[in-house]
């Protein structure tokens, strides 16, 4: 279910010039604005997350049919956002034996579907 969801929202944040920076669980952390610059980020940010939430009720019947066990009890689209933004920086960081690219949270999308 949750490649799913995936397949259906990654497409819309990729069009409003976002950028995964990694799947967490149910989540997603999208970059905006980072690595490279994006004027308007924060509005690209709400257009997506605008976009993903049309999305996940459009397909309400197909979570369900996918939802064969009823572990979700039919609703498994509870949907959050959590938007920041302002001036901030990201890179490189880690050690010598394990670099990971972190975009500055402020310049972050979370999102990610749950059960409430």
């Amino acid at each position: 279910m949750l490649n799913a969801y995936f397949d259906a929202v990654v497409p819309l944040i990729e069009a409003e010039g976002g950028v995964i920076d990694k799947y967490m669980g149910d989540g997603i952390m999208v970059l905006f604005g980072a690595p490279a610059t994006l004027p308007d980020h924060a509005l690209h940010a709400a257009r997506a997350a605008v976009a993903m939430v049309k999305a996940v009720h459009e397909r309400r019947e197909m979570w369900r049919k996918l939802d064969v066990r009823g572990a979700w009890g039919g609703e498994w689209v509870a949907d959050r956002r959590g938007r920041s933004h302002g001036q901030g920086g990201g890179g490189a960081i880690g050690s010598k034996r394990r670099l990971d690219y972190n975009g500055d949270r402020r310049h972050g999308e979370r999102g990610g579907a749950d059960r409430e």
